[in-house]
């Protein structure tokens, strides 16, 4: 019973000093995601920034769009009452 109790305090041990490393070299890597996490989040900033861009360009595009639709019907009013 003492030889079986005596390997599992080993294989307990030899499990926790794995647990172990992996944990400081988890820790260790660290600097490294927040390095690739910011770039990440600039690159997501610029997207958002050029699709921002990109929709304003469309809404005002919309806006021109309805005045000249506005306009065009105004013209065509003018132009059936020439023809009278």
């Amino acid at each position: 019973m003492v030889i079986i109790s005596n390997w599992v305090h080993i294989f307990v041990t030899a499990v926790g000093a794995l647990v172990t490393a992996l944990a400081v070299s988890h820790t260790t890597n660290r600097a490294d995601y927040s390095a690739i996490i910011k770039e990440y989040r600039s690159e997501k900033d610029e997207y958002k920034k050029a699709y921002l861009e990109t929709f304003n360009k469309y809404m005002v595009a919309e806006k021109q769009i309805v005045e000249l639709k506005e306009q065009v019907k105004k013209l065509k009013k003018k132009l059936e009452e020439y023809q009278k």
